[in-house]
């Protein structure tokens, strides 16, 4: 069914973009966001090139090493520069 390719896309795209955004300013690599979420790095690149179709597992396990609710990852409506400040104890 070639009407739902685009909202997978879309949503993928805003997933891939969201942990780019959320990443960037802490200074966690791909490897650090792997370690902290219990997946593995390259698997966190093709998500981040929207080459994989992620489970809600492993969504939770992402939202989790941001100490953000799924619902929160994955929302449009906030700026791509709310609060990303780190979790105490948390290294990047």
């Amino acid at each position: 069914m070639d009407s739902g390719t685009p909202v997978r896309n879309a949503a993928r795209q805003l997933l891939a973009r969201r942990l780019r955004v959320l990443r960037a300013p802490r200074g966690w690599s791909q490897e650090v966001l792997a370690q902290l979420s219990g997946l593995h790095r390259t698997y966190i690149s093709s998500v981040e090139r929207t080459q994989r179709n992620i489970s809600i597992d492993n969504l939770e396990k992402l939202a989790a090493a941001f100490d953000l609710t799924v619902g929160d990852l994955l929302a449009t409506g906030y700026s791509d520069h709310f609060d990303v400040t780190p979790r105490e104890g948390r290294r990047g």
